[in-house]
């Protein structure tokens, strides 16, 4: 039977050298370490990102922020989560079908 404290050893040496690899092999464009960190999108990035106003993303608590200093802040990740999850799915039919304005001439309304 292997000594328990050799195995323990061993497992430890193979850590460091893993953890050693990971400290000189930094993540291309990101930080030494070999963790990237996201940065943070302004209002503006975010609204441009999800296709809709400032105000909108401004006015909308749905959408997950962070606020500092009185400054709204946005992650990508969490706005992909929000727009896969936060969003009603509607079919391509759905989403040409157009509704016209209610013709008031006759009192009839044009939803058809």
């Amino acid at each position: 039977m292997e000594n328990p404290f050799e195995l323990m050893l061993e497992k430890q040496n193979n850590m460091e050298t893993l953890l050693r690899q990971l400290l000189n092999n930094p993540v291309q464009g990101g930080i030494s370490g070999g963790v990237e960190v996201e940065k943070p999108m302004t209002t503006k990035q975010a609204a441009e990102f999800l296709g809709i106003s400032a105000s909108a993303v401004r006015h909308n608590d749905d959408i997950p922020r962070y606020k500092r200093g009185g400054i709204l802040f946005f992650y990508k990740s969490e706005l992909n989560q929000y727009i896969k999850t936060g969003f009603v799915k509607i079919s391509a039919k759905t989403a040409l079908t157009r509704k016209t304005p209610t013709n008031r001439a006759n009192g009839a309304g044009a939803h058809e």
